[in-house]
């Protein structure tokens, strides 16, 4: 069952076209980098080329590790709802690891050809500029991520719910909902100042147009506004219990269901850090 998440859209973040170009780029730029020569000259000898062979490998295997990671983690703990958890992910899978990959490469290629490592220009020099440009790639794709979110919240902004009182129809703005489920067939709108609506949406429709970081299933045939939730508890065989800060109607059930509560615990704990 796929939600919507909040996070870069699918083609924010540089096709691989692009990734390869900025591989090409960073390749040269480090490999002629703080040079004596002219750089056309260097360019004219055969271990530029062969630097630049194995340091497009090894950038691109970079570029793309940071790419995996940040759309990775925009699905499972994407910066608005998870930030302290993202930022720690983010150094770890997005930074460290790359540096590290990078690393054991070129030492790889230096042991193949007998030469020192330790002593070499790559750790004197390029080491400290190949950290500085995956903070600068991992910035870049925060704020590609900030882009696409704003542009998310302009969207969900003008999003209404379709329901129905009687034979009046009516557009229900996101923040208005405490709730929504769907009954023998018929569907719910329950609103935070108690009043009641039909909607023809399903539970997944409501999915896709209510937004992700402020709403949250609690069982298969209803969805719950977080706003509108007080407390919860664990209500034992892997369920859970909640507890709403608005009147229910009759077709409200409190328990959140074993298929959901991880999920569900997971968040609420989220929220708590960062009110902490």
């Amino acid at each position: 069952m796929k939600r919507k998440t909040v996070q870069a859209e699918k083609d924010s973040y540089p096709s691989r076209p692009y990734r390869w170009l900025m591989a090409v780029s960073t390749a040269h730029f480090i490999v002629t980098y703080n040079q004596d020569k002219n750089t056309l000259l260097i360019m004219t000898q055969l271990n530029y080329w062969l630097a630049m062979a194995v340091s497009i490998v090894v950038a691109i295997l970079m570029i793309n590790a940071v790419t995996l990671t940040s759309k990775e983690l925009d699905k499972l703990y994407n910066w608005e709802v998870f930030p302290l958890k993202r930022i720690v992910l983010q150094m770890l899978f997005g930074l460290l690891l790359p540096l590290i990959i990078d690393v054991l490469l070129i030492w790889a290629f230096f042991a193949f050809f007998g030469h020192d490592f330790w002593s070499s220009r790559f750790m004197k020099q390029e080491l400290k500029l190949i950290l500085v440009l995956l903070i600068a790639l991992n910035m870049l794709y925060f704020a590609i991520y900030y882009k696409s979110a704003l542009n998310r919240h302009k969207q969900e902004a003008a999003v209404k719910i379709p329901a129905s009182l009687g034979k009046k129809k009516l557009a229900i703005a996101p923040e208005e909902i405490a709730y929504a489920y769907r009954q023998d067939h018929y569907g719910y709108i329950i609103c935070k100042s108690g009043h009641s609506f039909h909607t023809d949406c399903s539970i997944e429709k409501l999915k896709t147009l209510l937004p992700a970081t402020k709403f949250i299933q609690t069982r298969r045939h209803m969805i719950v506004s977080l706003d509108a939730i007080q407390s919860y508890e664990p209500y034992g065989n892997g369920q859970g219990k909640i507890f709403m800060r608005c009147a229910t109607d009759n077709g409200f059930n409190e328990i959140i269901t074993r298929e959901f509560f991880p999920a569900f615990k997971q968040r609420m704990l989220a929220l708590l850090a960062t009110v902490d």
